[in-house]
């Protein structure tokens, strides 16, 4: 056929394919290696002109054009289709944006109408705009709470203080006391302080480290100031520098909890007078100015008195109330074992816890 026509026979070492589209042909031709044999790597793509009233083509009349295909065209269809999407949407949104400020502005500045109701509604939108930037603003500027979740149960608990607190504050009445110590010294650090003490104590001096006038020791304590001075007269004969100082502290008004019940308040009020009084007792039996049974009697209802941790924990007080309970059972204590030693040593520190002792505002 190709004979009838007048084509020439056209003979290649690569082998092609024909393409159609349209008016226009391709022939993709793969090239085949001269030397080996083998295929080349590269494929071409040849453009030729497609001539419909004729059903063959002389191949080798006229060149091939050979191109390759760019990688714009090689570009996968839905990526295209993505581009394109996204294109329409700008549009819109620019669109959108138009009548947005063109409804703002005719809404400002009509053309006609009442200009008093062109304000109002322009001054509702603009207020609307500002109270939806003001809300976004607020819950972005929202503070966050720095409290660890191990410190919850404590801010929980300060936070119930507080408030109850804020209510009409209760007192108590504290009684007052007076009393001589024997001090052997005062110094400006607890360590050195127990340094001298540890001294004297090898010299058969028992002391009692206290926190007045930076820390002191004191040797003893009296209800009586010449049984004082009898103390420190014979300490100086030892050679041991000893003076007698008074310690006094009156009776006050002492504000606790405005939650705390009445039978709270007064059982702790009616336990501190107590206390004092078994201390006056014990002091005074253990400076020999004392008899042993009244001493006992005092201690016992000081001690019986005590209105319990949970009861003393309702006024706010509960950490000074209980060390000044601990500071009796431990006289009452050695009290009752005849250490006379541990015994003073443990008056003296509930006499001060006892003068210490401040309210909820203190």
């Amino acid at each position: 056929m190709m004979a009838e026509s007048g084509a020439r026979n056209y003979t290649t070492n690569s082998s092609s394919i024909l393409v159609r589209l349209g008016d226009k042909a391709w022939e993709i031709q793969k090239e085949a290696s001269e030397d080996s044999g083998r295929e080349a790597p590269a494929d071409k793509l040849s453009e030729a002109p497609y001539d419909d009233a004729s059903s063959t083509r002389d191949l080798g009349s006229r060149p091939l054009l050979q191109t390759r295909w760019k990688a714009e065209s090689m570009r996968p269809a839905s990526r295209r289709r993505s581009q394109k999407m996204s294109f329409r949407l700008w549009k819109l949104f620019q669109i959108w944006i138009a009548k947005c400020v063109t409804y703002v502005m005719q809404t400002l500045f009509p053309r006609q109408g009442n200009r008093s109701v062109a304000s109002l509604k322009g001054g509702l939108l603009i207020g609307m705009l500002f109270g939806c930037v003001a809300m976004c603003l607020f819950h972005q500027m929202a503070p966050v709470s720095a409290t660890p979740l191990g410190d919850s149960a404590s801010s929980q608990g300060g936070a119930k203080a507080l408030a109850a607190s804020a209510l009409p504050a209760k007192v108590i009445s504290a009684p007052g006391t007076t009393v001589y110590f024997v001090q052997l010294g005062a110094y400006p650090t607890q360590a050195k302080a127990a340094t001298e003490a540890r001294i004297l104590s090898k010299q058969g001096i028992s002391t009692t480290m206290v926190p007045l006038d930076g820390y002191s020791l004191i040797a003893t304590g009296a209800v009586v100031e010449q049984d004082a001075n009898a103390v420190a007269s014979q300490l100086q004969k030892s050679h041991v520098a000893a003076t007698v100082k008074s310690f006094s502290q009156g009776a006050r008004q002492l504000q606790v909890l405005g939650t705390a019940g009445d039978s709270a308040v007064n059982g702790v009020e009616r336990w501190l007078a107590q206390t004092s009084s078994g201390l006056l007792a014990l002091d005074t039996w253990l400076a020999d100015n004392g008899r042993v049974a009244d001493a006992q009697m005092a201690m016992a209802s000081a001690v019986q008195s005590y209105p319990g941790d949970d009861v003393v924990a309702q006024t706010g007080l509960g950490d000074q109330l209980t060390a000044i309970d601990a500071s009796l059972e431990a006289a009452n204590r050695a009290f009752q074992k005849g250490d006379k030693s541990a015994a003073m040593n443990n008056v003296i520190q509930a006499f001060v816890e006892m003068a210490e002792i401040h309210g909820i505002n203190g």
